[in-house]
């Protein structure tokens, strides 16, 4: 019997006894990147990079996957909504959806999607370090603002759509695996976004500019002085406000990483390049850590779930 390869341009549903029942293929003009959310009718958001394109340009991308009959459409096209940054950046960058890639352009480097119920979504971009809210993606993408370091997009258009930093606490640098919270005690347009910072400071398509403005921040890929965070924002969009409600050092960890509040108030935190992944309570005291001998690679995410209803549960 021939085994099937499941490559970056596969999707596949498993059920609870662990059989495939579903294997898709986005085709040849895209492959995933990173992250992906399943929308109100069960079809799969997904961060991708269109391959074969003349700029090189690489994880850029948001398409959507039909899960009922297999079809792949286009939602947005980040390198069409900020032409005017995209062309201020330099060809640099790899593509680590495909390691022997060489010459990407990659100038944004999207690595989390988070899907709103009004039809909008959140972006964590790494390559800017900065978190965009997308409005209208099925119809009419458009950006609504960002949160982040402003001056990474100074001289674009896009410089003027970003959200006031009410408090004094520093920007993100790098971050990983945000994760947007509604809460029902909070007023219409609130709610609030947790997320890794990875706290590094770094763009290969921007060499010129200083990451030290964010206070703080990194600019070493290693070091044993240096801490990541968790934090956590408080968005108030009819105040076009952020506000950090809670913040901890963790291990450093440049890139990759994760942070995910689990139901009974703790908080799991993987530092993906130091191999060491952690529970914490609510003041950032470590409860207990494990450790990963690595290799080649890093640990991209970890996640916590209690598999309730699969076989050996």
């Amino acid at each position: 019997m021939q085994s099937l390869p499941l490559l970056s341009n596969h999707m596949v549903a498993m059920n609870r006894l662990g059989k495939l029942e579903k294997i898709y293929d986005l085709g040849s003009d895209y492959i995933l990147h990173h992250d992906y959310a399943m929308d109100s009718n069960g079809d799969i958001v997904l961060l991708a990079t269109e391959i074969g394109r003349d700029d090189n340009a690489v994880q850029d991308q948001v398409i959507k996957l039909s899960t009922s009959t297999g079809s792949v459409t286009s939602l947005v096209d980040f390198g069409e909504l900020f032409a005017d940054y995209k062309g201020s950046t330099t060809h640099a960058g790899t593509d680590e959806s495909d390691s022997s890639a060489k010459n990407r352009w990659d100038w944004l480097h999207c690595n989390t999607i988070q899907l709103l119920d009004d039809g909008s979504a959140l972006f964590s971009a790494r390559e800017t370090s900065t978190i965009i809210k997308v409005d209208d993606m099925e119809s009419d993408p458009t950006l609504d603002y960002m949160i982040g370091e402003p001056s990474v997009w100074a001289g674009t258009d896009e410089v003027s759509s970003f959200l006031t930093k009410n408090g004094d606490f520093s920007d993100t640098g790098g971050q990983h695996s945000i994760t947007y919270v509604a809460d029902d005690s909070l007023p219409d347009g609130q709610y609030y976004l947790y997320m890794f910072d990875n706290n590094f400071g770094t763009s290969l398509t921007r060499p010129d500019f200083d990451w030290t403005v964010i206070d703080g921040i990194s600019t070493e890929l290693s070091s044993d002085t240096a801490e990541s965070q968790y934090r956590k924002y408080l968005v108030d969009e009819n105040a076009d406000t952020y506000t950090e409600v809670s913040s901890f050092d963790v291990p450093y960890s440049p890139y990759v990483s994760s942070a995910q509040e689990l139901d009974n108030g703790q908080i799991l935190i993987d530092s993906g390049m130091k191999g060491l992944f952690g529970q914490y309570d609510e003041d950032g005291d470590l409860l207990a850590q494990f450790h990963m001998t690595l290799n080649s690679a890093y640990i991209y995410r970890v996640y916590k779930y209690d598999f309730s209803g699969f076989y050996f549960a």
